[in-house]
């Protein structure tokens, strides 16, 4: 929670944890408001004369969830084995992993699982009657273990992963969304930086990016600047991109010095040669 004071600065005050109940809650008021988004959503496509193409359709077709009319009549299910967690008509809420602010590890492990991707390819396989078979990680709160669907089903759920066209997929909400009145008092700037050329303070934007090097040892693990032989630090010499004298090094190496010629695009497969058909 936070606190605008007179003076203009800003406090933050540390909340108690959610209970069962505050979860629940607002799994609830979620419901509710993605039916009234998808509502609105039908009206406005409704008087749309323009053709939707193949995958705003089949993202539409997905989208058509079970939702109640009044969420408050029906039966929730809450969880009884993990605190701080329910399930309301096919939406689930989480509220039980916290990261201290100290903890950098922690909030880097917890931003990994964040973004890690929602299917695993080792779980998909395709049965011998065409179906496709999703083995979850453990049962969920029915006792199933995997979902089965047929291929058009499985391609149409993956449409709705796909980012719509022209739309952000990063999201800032309160006080630190971009048009919010208090965000410059939170967010830091960079500190004004004196350039000796014209002795005039400038702000610039530090680089925060990793290198390609470190961006390769936080996925793989090993750390590809060091040499697996004697283990001293491996360091660039020279770039070679003349293709005089690529060509025989790459000859030499048994690697392939020309590129394979693009193939011409294919048209989509008929309905009866698709393995699911």
């Amino acid at each position: 929670m936070w606190q605008e004071h007179a003076d203009g600065s800003v406090t933050f005050h540390p909340l108690p944890p959610p209970t069962d109940d505050d979860v629940l809650a607002i799994t609830m008021r979620i419901v509710r408001r993605v039916k009234r988004l998808l509502e609105r959503r039908d009206e406005r496509d409704a008087g749309d004369d323009d053709e939707p193409d193949a995958l705003d359709q089949a993202r539409a077709e997905a989208a058509q969830l079970p939702l109640p009319s009044d969420p408050s009549s029906r039966t929730p299910i809450a969880s009884s084995t993990r605190r701080r967690a329910a399930i309301v008509d096919g939406f689930s809420l989480h509220a039980n992993t916290s990261v201290d602010a100290a903890d950098r590890a922690g909030l880097e492990r917890l931003a990994r699982y964040i973004l890690r991707p929602i299917i695993t390819a080792d779980r998909v396989t395709v049965r011998p009657d065409g179906r496709v078979e999703y083995r979850f990680r453990k049962p969920d709160p029915s006792g199933r273990t995997s979902w089965v669907t047929d291929g058009p089903t499985w391609c149409r759920r993956l449409a709705t992963l796909i980012p719509p066209r022209r739309g952000h997929t990063t999201r800032f909400h309160g006080m630190f969304a971009s048009a919010h009145r208090l965000r410059a008092r939170v967010v830091p700037t960079p500190a004004p930086v004196v350039d000796p050329s014209t002795f005039a303070a400038t702000a610039i934007t530090l680089a925060r990016r990793l290198d390609w090097a470190a961006l390769l040892r936080r996925v793989w693990g090993p750390d590809v600047t060091t040499c697996p032989r004697c283990g001293d630090t491996l360091g660039v010499l020279a770039f070679l991109s003349h293709p005089d004298v690529t060509a025989p090094i790459l000859a030499h190496l048994g690697i392939a010095s020309v590129i394979p010629p693009l193939a011409p695009a294919r048209a989509p497969p008929d309905h009866d040669e698709l393995p699911w058909s």
